[in-house]
Formats: structure tokens, C-alpha cells, sequence
């Protein structure tokens, strides 16, 4: 199976990097808190948050690349591929 691409068909749009109302640290957390709020009828309600390899390791997720980490300990280790994942049940599961 071939790898997959998505198909962006425009330019993406400008990203929205902080709101013009969160220019102190308490007006920071309530942007923050609204942007995190469930959905109301006037916005279309999707929410994605990127975060970085550290979260998932502070949270008791297994680290990849540190000393103790899955590439580091098992030298055989091969990630799974977006499409294997998509195209394989038992992919999924492991």
C-alpha cells in the first residue's frame, strides 16, 4: 500500500497564535479556558491540541529515545506506519 498524503487542496490559514485579550497571565488562562470550553452554537466546535513528547512521558507513557527508551533498549524496534495502522487490525492492537 502506498503511503498516504493529505490532500490540502489551499493554503492552510494563518494560525491564530495568541487572542489580542490575552495580554496578561490571568487573561491568558480564561483564552485559554474559553478556547477549551465545550462547543456553543455560535463556533463549530473542534479543538486540537498539539503538545509535545514530554507530556505523554510526564504522564507515564513510555519513552522512545531516552535511556530507557523503546528505540534505545530494543534495537529492533520498528514504528508503526499511518498506513500499516490503517490497514492492519492486529497492527492496532499492539
Amino acid at each position: 500500500m502506498p503511503l498516504m498524503r493529505i490532500p490540502y487542496t489551499a493554503p492552510l490559514p494563518p494560525p491564530t497564535i495568541l487572542p489580542t485579550s490575552a495580554a496578561t497571565f490571568p487573561s491568558a488562562v480564561a483564552a485559554l479556558a474559553d478556547f477549551l470550553r465545550p462547543p456553543t452554537t455560535d463556533n463549530n466546535g473542534k479543538t486540537v491540541i498539539l503538545s509535545g513528547a514530554g507530556i505523554s512521558v510526564a504522564s507515564g507513557l513510555a519513552d522512545y529515545r531516552g535511556s530507557n527508551g523503546t528505540y534505545t533498549l530494543n534495537k529492533t524496534y520498528r514504528p508503526i506506519y499511518f498506513h500499516e495502522f490503517c490497514a492492519n487490525h492486529e497492527a492496532r492492537k499492539r
